[in-house]
Order: structure tokens, then sequence, then C-alpha cells
């Protein structure tokens, strides 16, 4: 498929990184806003992450996620990648970054169903891979030098163990308090 026209809806993929604090919503919907402004309209949108865990323990860390965004275009384009690329540039508006893969494996004309684009579909090929989530994280610091996100991920981790020895001494250390009187 090369022609994609006026009104037809394009199926994009990235693979992309949240920002500072931000979920992999809060970087799609302000895509999705940037991509209306443009005249685009975007409907189905979803998102997929790497795993409840990396999530949890890469707050404030910049972590994997893959959208899903089925985009109609305004105007008639030469190629589906053409689309993608204006998505794409979306996602490094919001993010800094552009996503680290993208495809539009289909394209759906008005009136018509889901036609292949010969690009590979991404939600096969999973989230994240080697040197991402919290794993990532510390594995850059110890390579790279700590950055402000590691050194917060360390934070929040020395904290939980604070918490938890606290938690664990407490009962303890009030027998001894009551002994000692």
């Amino acid at each position: 498929m090369s022609m994609v026209s006026a009104q037809s809806v394009v199926r994009c993929q990235v693979t992309s990184t949240t920002t500072f604090f931000s979920s992999p919503d809060d970087v799609v919907n302000h895509v999705s806003s940037l991509l209306v402004q443009s005249g685009y309209g975007v409907r189905n949108v979803s998102t997929q992450t790497a795993g409840v865990l990396d999530q949890i323990l890469g707050i404030g860390s910049n972590f994997p996620f893959q959208a899903t965004l089925d985009v109609q275009v305004p105007s008639d384009f030469g190629d589906p990648s053409d689309v993608l690329s204006i998505v794409e540039n979306a996602f490094y508006q919001v993010t800094g970054a552009y996503p680290t893969a993208a495809s539009a494996p289909s394209v759906t004309a008005p009136g018509g169903s889901a036609q292949s684009t010969g690009q590979p579909d991404l939600s096969s090929s999973g989230v994240g891979g080697s040197g991402s989530g919290v794993s990532g994280a510390l594995t850059s610091a110890v390579s790279t030098g700590l950055s402000a996100s590691s050194n917060l991920l360390i934070g929040l981790a020395i904290l939980i163990i604070a918490v938890l020895a606290i938690v664990g001494f407490a009962p303890n250390t009030r027998a001894v308090a009551g002994a000692l009187r």
C-alpha cells in the first residue's frame, strides 16, 4: 500500500519512554492533543507497559511503553510512513526523544476495511527489551554515573528499607523500653 487518501485511518504504533513523573497515558494524551491541534483525528488510543514492578520501582525515571494510535488524516499522503513520521515528531515534542521503534501496520480507507501496509505489528514484539525498566536504570547508573533519576530510585529504595527497619524493630524497642522502667 502506498497512497493514503484523505479521511483514511492509519494505525500507528510506537515504542517510547515516559517523561519525568509522567505516565504513558499522560504522554499519549499530550501527543493526541498535538495531533488534533494540527488537524488530525485520533481514535482508539491504547498503551501497554513493560510491567507493574517496573512502573512502581521506576517512578521518577523514564521507562518504556508501547502506544497504538489510530490517526485519521485530513488530506492525501503519498505513504503511510509519512503519517508515522508526523506521529513520531509529536512524541518527540512531548518526551524530548524520538520513539525507539515505530510502525504503521495498516491503513483503513473511508468505508473500507483495514489493509496491511507490509510494516510489522509492534504489539507482537513486546515492550522494553534489554536495558529497559528498573534493571536498565540501575545498569545505566553503574555504567555511566548516577543521574537524577537513578539517585531518586536509590533514595526510594533506602527509604523503603528504613521504613521496614523501623516497623520491624518498633515492637522490640517498646519491649526494651518497658523492661528498663
